[in-house]
């Protein structure tokens, strides 16, 4: 099963082998992140994508569910493109703040801005010629409006790549 957004991700192999849930562990050995899927494959194979399109360079900001659960494995995204050729670095920051409808709600505000700020203050400082990527959907949200920079998915970079 190949996920595009982290935290869904998170709920397979993560929350629901914590509620015991008959069969997690069996759908949870079988649960693998987009850019996990895709590093493995360039890595078994590095000519498996041939590009039409170069990739700029890019900062990636790695989901806090998969830094929580990865073992420290290196971010896919970060893998896949390194594999690719690609220049990439990733952005020292922690969790964009947003965490689902919790940064969505007025009350809640001041908060998320609070804890995106790193991030926002991080992806402000690259190039405009820098691809801003990030996994999540609520981390793209928060990079976009608060960062002011359009900030894209693995899944979008490749496919004009292509």
């Amino acid at each position: 099963v190949v996920f595009l957004e982290p935290s869904c991700w998170s709920i397979f192999v993560d929350e629901y082998r914590q509620l015991r849930l008959p069969g997690a562990e069996e759908v949870a050995g079988r649960c693998v992140l987009f850019e996990d899927f895709v590093a493995a494959i360039l890595e078994d194979d590095p000519m498996a994508l041939q590009l039409t399109r170069p990739i700029d360079g890019t900062a990636i900001h790695s989901h806090c569910h998969h830094r929580a659960l990865a073992d420290g494995a290196a971010d896919g995204a970060q893998r896949s493109l390194a594999a690719l050729g690609v220049q990439t670095h990733t952005l020292e920051a922690g969790c964009c703040g947003m965490a689902g409808a919790f940064g969505m709600m007025r009350e809640h505000a001041d908060l998320s801005h609070a804890v995106a700020a790193p991030l926002v203050a991080q992806v402000r400082e690259q190039g405009a010629e820098v691809a801003i990527l990030a996994s999540g959907t609520s981390c793209r949200h928060q990079i976009d409006e608060l960062a002011g920079r359009r900030s894209r998915h693995l899944a979008e970079v490749l496919a004009d790549a292509l």
